[in-house]
């Protein structure tokens, strides 16, 4: 969260979040980190964890993921909508499938109306859901 004490503008504020969303690198959170400093001073603690959303998002996108959902202790990805896709060939979705037999706890794969959604437990920050998808990702 940006504080209003940090960022009073709304408007810029929410140009802030947008951009902060789409630092998929350190490149760009190193940067938009640096701009922020020299703009507004010392970037506020509460503010930092929004930096490890784009990552997240990025290894969601490479674990053929559209979308992800961090809510209640929860995380929720769906898998790419058109089943033709590649990705449910690929040896990646195999290794997702795999992780899954092998955690079982706590994971439940579903089709939701045509969408294919994996729910995860005890999933609480935007770290806990990177490790977890970093996991997935090991041979």
């Amino acid at each position: 969260m940006i504080p209003e004490t940090y960022i009073s503008n709304i408007t810029e504020r929410l140009k802030i979040y947008r951009q902060i969303s789409e630092c998929d690198n350190a490149e760009k959170t190193d940067a938009l980190q640096k701009q922020l400093k020299d703009r507004f001073g010392k970037i506020p603690e509460q503010t930092l964890p929004l930096f490890d959303i784009g990552p997240l998002r990025q290894l969601a996108r490479q674990n053929g993921m559209e979308r992800l959902l961090l809510k209640n202790g929860k995380m929720t990805a769906t898998f790419i909508t058109d089943r033709e896709h590649a990705f449910y060939q690929s040896s990646r979705f195999s290794r997702i499938l795999n992780w899954i037999m092998v955690k079982k706890k706590g994971v439940n794969l579903k089709d939701t109306g045509g969408k294919l959604q994996m729910t995860i437990d005890h999933i609480k920050t935007v770290n806990e859901a990177t490790d977890l998808l970093l996991d997935m990702m090991v041979e």
